[in-house]
């Protein structure tokens, strides 16, 4: 089975989600960072993770499906918004 997914709405979503916090967190560079940039360069990151790539055959072997990828995406754009300040 080959899992398909389009990586850059998932990334997007997860960003989508995780940014009103970061806005309260840090107001003044969540209005000079532009979002689809975000998105670009986490996809970049996420795209070359072992773990995403290990994620993603075991999602295809075991048929677990979008859903578990996209909780990974969303931990993966979580953890890595935090590592951008």
């Amino acid at each position: 089975m080959n899992l398909a997914i389009d990586l850059k709405d998932h990334v997007r979503r997860a960003i989508a989600s995780a940014w009103d916090e970061f806005a309260r967190e840090h107001p003044l560079l969540s209005q000079a960072i532009d979002q689809e940039m975000l998105v670009e360069q986490a996809m970049a990151c996420i795209a070359d993770d072992a773990e995403y790539k290990s994620a993603m055959e075991q999602a295809a072997a075991v048929g677990i499906g979008v859903s578990a990828i996209d909780s990974f995406v969303a931990r993966f754009v979580a953890r890595w918004i935090k590592a951008l300040v």
